[in-house]
């Protein structure tokens, strides 16, 4: 309950800030029944989460001292959950460019937003986890490496193949109702955008340009991403903070009709689309239900502690954390395309029935079925332990 009330509390200072009217308890309704990808409870995101938005608040404050506990924040960020740096760095920087570019003042010029990014980017190289890792690497590699996607052609195809993982297969009815609402809250925020710069009058305003760098820089983020850091994945991270900002723009855009009953009925529609998007908040869950069948496939994983344990969801050996299994796995896709009998070390071979199910909805169902046809045609691999949703293969490696 107390992490639940500071997020929200969070969220609530952030739509007071950039909304300053009554409309923001709208867009704060809007916000969370549309935004399925905000955390609540405790966890290294959520509280990302408040500290990121907490930190933009800070930023738009003219006090020092605000700065000051912007820079603090940005800095426990940077170190608890880098994602969460990195979009804040991305929007809060890029509004600070284009400040710098469209208004004319030297005050912008104060603003805390280059000593940040020098900490992120000295906490970056590093090497302070594999997030920073993939940044740093994309920073310090030339752009022809044969490994890195450069064509346009390339890498639309990462992007589509990622967005029709989502689209299709088992779980199909819940991502396309996200994937409406996505599109209905960019069209949206777009076309105000869009109108609101073709009025000359408005391109000096500030809280214009920074909705302007809060929503393009999501995106941006999200195709380097997908692109260049963690090639061939899509995280929704970027989705939450796109949403919160476009669900300010889409309260102001319908804020602006004249007329009373129109403008009451776009927002009542409004919340009736966004609550489609929240009716898809658990539909993932049951691939995360730990059952007594993953608990027993444990302790027998767990009790072989001299060999290596190659693919399945295991969870660990609470009583002896130091001897589980999970600290010798290795899953199927961080191995594919490289075969099991290349191994030269024993292993045990966990299949699992949810964790096919996970492969069918993120990885690629052709990475786990490759070693499962290789298990299954092979000869060198030996069932060891069988239940209703766990089968476990020994291999006894390539020197034996």
């Amino acid at each position: 309950m107390f992490s639940s009330a500071i997020t929200f509390v969070a969220i609530w200072l952030f739509f007071k800030t950039f909304l300053p009217s009554a409309g923001y308890r709208w867009a704060l309704l809007v916000a969370i029944l549309a935004n399925i990808y905000m955390q609540f409870h405790v966890s290294p995101q959520s509280v990302g989460l408040v500290c990121g938005i907490l930190t933009l608040v800070a930023l738009e404050k003219a006090d020092s001292r605000w700065k000051a506990v912007a820079v603090l924040l940005f800095a426990y960020i940077i170190i608890s959950h880098p994602t969460t740096a990195f979009i804040v760095l991305s929007a809060a920087g890029l509004a600070w460019l284009l400040r710098m570019l469209l208004v004319k003042g030297r005050k912008i010029l104060a603003e805390p937003l280059p000593l940040l990014a020098v900490c992120w980017l000295a906490w970056s190289f590093l090497y302070a986890s594999p997030f920073q890792q993939g940044v740093a690497g994309l920073a310090s590699t030339p752009l022809t490496t044969p490994t890195v996607p450069v064509t346009g052609i390339v890498l639309l195809d990462v992007w589509i193949a990622e967005i029709a993982k989502r689209l299709t297969g088992i779980f199909c009815w819940a991502p396309r109702m996200r994937f409406i609402v996505l599109g209905v809250f960019a069209i949206g925020s777009v076309y105000y955008l869009v109108r609101q710069w073709l009025n000359k009058a408005n391109r000096g305003q500030k809280l214009l340009i920074t909705y302007t760098g809060f929503l393009v820089a999501p995106v941006i983020m999200t195709l380097m991403d997908i692109t260049f850091i963690r090639t061939g994945q899509l995280h929704d991270r970027y989705f939450l903070f796109f949403l919160l900002v476009a669900s300010i723009l889409l309260v102001r855009l319908v804020q602006e009709s004249s007329h009373l009953i129109r403008k009451n009925g776009f927002l009542l529609a409004l919340v009736f689309l966004t609550l489609f998007s929240f009716t898809t908040v658990y539909y993932q869950s049951s691939l995360f239900i730990i059952s007594d069948e993953t608990v027993s496939a444990s302790k027998f994983a767990n009790s072989n502690t001299a060999s290596q344990v190659i693919g399945g969801q295991l969870v660990p050996d609470l009583a002896d954390p130091n001897q589980s299994a999970c600290l010798r796995q290795s899953r199927f896709y961080h191995l594919y395309p490289e075969p099991l009998a290349s191994f030269t070390v024993p292993a045990v071979i966990v299949f699992d029935d949810h964790d096919r199910l996970r492969y069918q909805v993120w990885y690629g169902i052709e990475q786990y079925d490759f070693y499962a046809d290789e298990v299954e045609l092979g000869a060198d691999f030996d069932k060891l332990y069988s239940n209703r949703r766990y089968n476990m293969y020994w291999f006894p490696g390539d020197g034996d």
